[in-house]
């Protein structure tokens, strides 16, 4: 399963990702938040993008 968590660098949003990669329950995890999630580079399975969801961008 491809997961995607926004708001994910947050205290949450990080255990959410810590437990479905304990649990072997994603295949990816990608973060998306306006700061660079900590998890990112501790499991190859976790991308992290920086971005404000609320900004429209063309």
């Amino acid at each position: 399963m491809n997961i995607i968590i926004t708001g994910g660098a947050g205290f949450l949003g990080t255990l959410l990702a810590k437990s479905l990669l304990k649990e072997n329950k994603a295949e990816s995890i990608t973060i998306v938040d306006i700061q660079k999630s900590r998890l990112e580079g501790i499991d190859d399975r976790v991308v992290s993008l920086v971005m404000d969801m609320t900004k429209r961008e063309n």
